[in-house]
């Protein structure tokens, strides 16, 4: 926009707000200056008090209303919020009360795989005892057998 543009708009605003100051003005010396402007400015205020009066009724009780609604829905908030809280106490009762059982379980079988891997163990050990026995029998025999002409030093 340029500054020709800029200066025309500002003049017509200018006579807009020349004008609108001008009926406004026309207008209250019409309801404040003359006697019917008077009566008329008595009724509207009237007509107007008694149309706020009947606003802050309205809202008034729209506002009473909507505490009501406001305070109807905390409680029921409450009331669900303390059911949450119950039943979460209850599952975590529960998790803990698993937890146990798991855990009792689990040493359970650690102990029961521990024992059976010592009588497992033991069963190896002598297996293998008894084949070190049975393979010094067989050595000494071997040597009664191929050795018994050879004089010993």
């Amino acid at each position: 926009m340029d500054q020709t543009e800029h200066t025309v708009q500002d003049a017509n605003q200018f006579w807009i707000g020349m004008f609108l100051g001008g009926l406004i003005g026309a207008m209250m010396i019409v309801l404040l200056g003359t006697e019917k402007g008077k009566k008329i400015a008595k009724k509207l205020q009237e007509e107007g008090l008694g149309w706020w009066e009947d606003l802050q009724e309205k809202t008034g009780e729209q506002l009473d209303l909507i505490q009501e609604k406001v305070v109807d829905e905390v409680e029921d908030l409450e009331d669900r919020s303390q059911e949450l809280i119950r039943k979460g106490k209850e599952l975590l009762e529960k998790g803990k009360s698993m937890q146990k059982q798991i855990v009792e379980q689990v040493d359970e079988m650690k102990n029961e795989a521990i024992s059976e891997s010592v009588v497992q163990a033991d069963a190896a050990l002598a297996h293998i005892e008894a084949l070190q026995e049975r393979g010094r029998q067989t050595t000494a025999d071997l040597r009664k057998q191929l050795f018994k002409n050879i004089p010993k030093k």
